[in-house]
């Protein structure tokens, strides 16, 4: 962990629960983070506007990995 990826994990790990999710032949399954919580969470964070584009760039990649371990452990 580097700590210039700090912000992104905590804004992550503020935003673990907030997944889209739609059900499919009677499965839930996560359909992508839900933006507009993790607006919320960068706000209510106080996270400086500047450095937002940065995080969301990190949280896309994360949230890239989790839907694949999500969609990997449906089957």
């Amino acid at each position: 962990m580097y700590a210039w990826n700090w912000p992104t994990l905590t804004v992550f790990w503020a935003t673990w629960n907030q997944w889209r999710k739609v059900v499919l032949d009677k499965q839930i399954i996560r359909d992508g983070m839900d933006w507009q919580q993790v607006e919320s969470a960068l706000n209510l964070s106080g996270v400086e506007r500047a450095r937002w584009p940065l995080i969301f760039e990190g949280l896309r990649a994360m949230e890239a990995e989790a839907l694949e371990f999500f969609n990997s452990n449906q089957e």
